[in-house]
């Protein structure tokens, strides 16, 4: 089954922090309906997160140095990853503008791209 889920925005069109939960009920010939209360199926809408800054923006090839990434919108945590190129490595909230994570070692010296997941994915 595939969900194109729409932005989470507000009436003059600017993306907000919401989290919005919606009962979710499936049907597969349209009479027979799976997800009656109390078994509903929640789908979580949430406002997608922006990273703003990372401190510090430089470590070791080896990895360890303890990094901030600050942003916007962190405040559901619900498996926070981080991604420094392709490692992925745990991070833990703090507040809902920041993140505290060690960096894991990388493979050779130079600048990586640096993701955060809300939802382990």
């Amino acid at each position: 089954m595939y969900c194109d889920t729409p932005n989470v925005l507000d009436k003059y069109g600017n993306n907000v922090n919401n989290i919005h939960n919606y009962s979710v009920k499936i049907s597969m010939n349209g009479v027979d309906v799976i997800g009656h209360d109390p078994d509903d199926i929640y789908f979580y809408y949430y406002t997608q997160p922006s990273l703003q800054t990372i401190s510090p923006f430089v470590g070791s090839i080896e990895g360890g140095s303890n990094v901030t990434v600050s942003g916007n919108y962190f405040g559901i945590n619900c498996g926070i990853k981080v991604r420094f190129a392709t490692s992925e490595v745990n991070g833990t909230l703090h507040g809902n503008d920041q993140i505290n994570v060690t960096s894991p070692p990388q493979t050779c010296p130079g600048e990586t791209v640096v993701q955060v997941a809300l939802n382990g994915q």
